[in-house]
């Protein structure tokens, strides 16, 4: 019985290779080794015979599931013709499907080396396309994966645009808001301040409205008193005609009654002592003492003095 060489004889573990069962079918109905067999075929053919064996299968079932020539497979394990990879392939697969466990990578490969060795000391033209074909399974597989990857990309490539997309969108969205509402809050400021102006203008105005108010309520109160002067003045002066008249019958009654009347010398003297003369000039000056009548108004029955009598207002 030939050995798995660098595998080794009792790997039981899942994916690995285990040695032929004596009896029943398997090995042991397959004819020895040809001893003229190079060295790299009779490895490779025993590692298949060891295969086969753990199928227990006989040739005929084997072919006859997978539609096979049962000759051809009798030829692949005696070593004297090598199979085509995909007969390594298929064994492999019904090896897996009879231990319910999977070859191994290292275990495939290792067998894919043996294959090419035997190829290579056997048929160069057959190893070389082995090669190529290896090659070209090899770039198939990348190339497959490569697209899966290219396809995942741009996948995550449409979603992250779409994401930018959307993301420039939203800030041209509140770029718009942002100026709209820099646009009202400028125009809001520039209303503050213009309000402000105003107010300032405003104040400024009743300031001065305040300073006029009180000057005008200053002049209201002297031409009040200037009024009352006036008329005052007025009533004191009255008819020049009817004041000459009065005169007259006062110096009559005077005479008659001068030796009778303390009061009639007062009288011809003009104002009696206590009391002001009452001058346009004097009031002119200073109209402080006149807001009183009884500081300028003649005692009663006294007459008015001359420069009363003859005083008019200047306006």
């Amino acid at each position: 019985m030939e050995s798995f060489g660098d595998v080794g004889d009792d790997l039981l573990m899942a994916g690995t290779l285990e040695p032929a069962k004596r009896g029943g079918t398997g090995p042991g109905e397959l004819c020895a080794l040809p001893d003229d067999l190079e060295r790299e075929v009779r490895e490779f053919a025993g590692q298949l015979r060891e295969i086969f064996g753990m199928l227990h299968m006989s040739l005929g079932q084997y072919a006859a599931l997978n539609y096979m020539d049962k000759g051809a497979l009798s030829r692949y394990l005696s070593g004297r013709r090598i199979p085509a990879r995909p007969f390594l392939d298929g064994l492999l697969g019904e090896l897996t499907k009879a231990r319910g466990r999977p070859v191994t990578t290292e275990v495939r490969e290792h067998l894919h080396d043996l294959h090419l060795r035997a190829l290579e000391s056997r048929d160069k033209q057959a190893f070389q396309v082995q090669v190529v074909t290896d090659q070209l399974a090899t770039a198939t597989t990348e190339l497959r994966e490569t697209r899966n990857q290219v396809k995942s990309l741009q996948e995550v490539l449409a979603a992250r645009e779409q994401q930018v997309e959307e993301l420039i969108r939203d800030s041209r969205q509140l770029r718009a808001a942002w100026t709209d509402e820099r646009e009202r809050t400028q125009a809001e400021i520039g209303l503050l301040r213009e309000q402000e102006r105003e107010r300032d203008q405003l104040l400024a105005e009743i300031e001065t409205l305040q300073q006029r108010l009180t000057y005008a309520r200053r002049r209201q109160i002297e031409a009040e008193r200037r009024c009352r002067l006036l008329e005052a003045a007025l009533e004191s002066v009255g008819d020049p005609r009817a004041a000459e008249r009065e005169e007259g019958a006062t110096a009559r009654d005077d005479e008659s009654t001068e030796s009778a009347s303390p009061a009639s010398s007062r009288s011809a003297r003009g104002w009696p002592s206590g009391h002001q003369r009452m001058t346009y000039p004097a009031i002119e000056r200073d109209p402080a003492p006149f807001t009183r009548e009884s500081d300028w108004w003649p005692p009663p029955g006294e007459p008015w003095p001359e420069q009363a009598a003859a005083w008019r207002p200047p306006y």
